[in-house]
């Protein structure tokens, strides 16, 4: 009886352990799978030209969220991003000296 107690108790102990693992191997992971309070926002651009999926959205050089999709709506450009909060504004930047890297940034006026 105390064998299976043990076994009992170990089991749980592994269980809880996995569980931990997968949630901070998703949250590290930047997926968003559970939790998270972002929004999709739509921005509209007179040219997205270098911006790809994935590139990051900033606020004052944090990261916030990241581009999900870009299409094409009459003459314009359209940013499909997951941000923080809705209402803000968006402008397209280089990142660095290449003029390779393109980000999204973010500021909370409007």
């Amino acid at each position: 009886m105390e064998k299976a107690k043990l076994e009992l108790a170990v089991g749980a102990f592994v269980l809880v352990g996995i569980i931990c693992l997968g949630y901070l191997s998703i949250k590290l992971g930047k997926l968003e799978i559970i939790g998270g309070n972002l929004y999709n926002i739509d921005a509209e651009f007179d040219s997205v030209s270098g911006l790809k999926p994935g590139a990051t959205v900033e606020i004052a050089g944090v990261e916030v969220g990241r581009v999900k999709a870009i299409t094409l709506k009459e003459d314009r450009g359209v940013v499909r991003a997951k941000h923080f909060r809705p209402g803000a504004r968006f402008e397209i930047r280089s990142q660095g000296s290449t003029w390779k890297r393109w980000s999204v940034n973010s500021s909370m006026g409007t």
